[in-house]
């Protein structure tokens, strides 16, 4: 969509403590806003940020079902181990 993503952690929780953490499930974490603002009462997302992220979010599944022979395949393997 026009530029690299960033790949980095986030230094607060999410649900994907449960999904990948508790239960293995890959799980990617991707929102629009400022991590420095997240589940803060000062949290606040700017328009164009979120525009981004819905063109982000319209595209996911298409993504993943272009390599879903190759996630479920890698699944396994993984699971054999």
């Amino acid at each position: 969509l026009g530029s690299k993503p960033e790949i980095s952690r986030w230094g607060f929780s999410t649900n994907g403590v449960a999904s990948m953490g508790r239960h293995g499930i890959p799980t990617v974490g991707f929102a629009p806003g400022l991590e420095e603002l997240a589940h803060t009462t000062e949290e606040w997302v700017a328009v164009d940020d979120l525009v981004r992220a819905t063109a982000v979010y319209s595209v996911i599944p298409a993504f993943l079902a272009k390599r879903k022979d190759k996630l479920l395949a890698d699944r396994a393997a993984k699971a054999g181990d």
